[in-house]
């Protein structure tokens, strides 16, 4: 990446930090999904064309394209385009593109794979039992299975609860975990 695509990559990047509330770990996908597209153009950002937009994303659509073997999976797709379109539209927006913002729009981003797990990704009744005699007290056997029923991840239970309420889980996950 040049210098100038790098300068051009921090100024949008610390913009929709500031501007559209991005979380660091958000900031840092955008950084690296950039850093993967402008392996693909060959130009600058901001004087690729059309063009060289619509064949980047081509190449990035095909077989091979993640290490020469093997393909990116369908959500990474999905980040990588839509991301890909922010960016431009940004560009385009501070005057660093001349690429139409409608051609961009032309760029349609995969659909969503919403399964991403297979029937063996998933814990057996057996493994669940397991987890569930491990647990140390009636408190812990409730959070494991407000997180299995519910899906959750670890972080979702614990993001809406005031601070207070979020140590305390945080504090009975260690403890149920053993590390006290």
């Amino acid at each position: 990446m040049s210098p100038g695509d790098a300068d051009l990559c921090a100024c949008f990047l610390s913009e929709s930090r500031a501007l559209r509330g991005l979380s660091l770990p958000r900031v840092n996908l955008y950084a690296s999904t950039l850093s993967r597209c402008r392996r693909f153009l060959n130009t600058d950002f901001d004087q690729a064309t059309v063009d060289d937009l619509y064949r980047a994303v081509a190449v990035l659509r095909a077989p091979g394209a993640k290490d020469g073997k093997k393909s990116y999976k369908k959500n990474t797709l999905q980040s990588t385009i839509t991301i890909l379109r922010i960016f431009y539209h940004w560009l385009i927006d501070n005057g660093h593109s001349s690429i139409p913002a409608d051609r961009i729009d032309r760029i349609i981003p995969d659909r969503k794979d919403k399964m991403t797990k297979r029937a063996a990704d998933i814990l057996t009744p057996e493994e669940i039992t397991a987890l569930m005699d491990a647990c140390r007290s009636s408190r812990g056997r409730a959070l494991l299975m407000t997180l299995y029923e519910g899906g959750f991840r670890i972080g979702e239970v614990g993001r809406p609860l005031t601070d207070d309420a979020a140590a305390e889980v945080r504090q009975m996950i260690r403890e149920e975990m053993g590390r006290e």
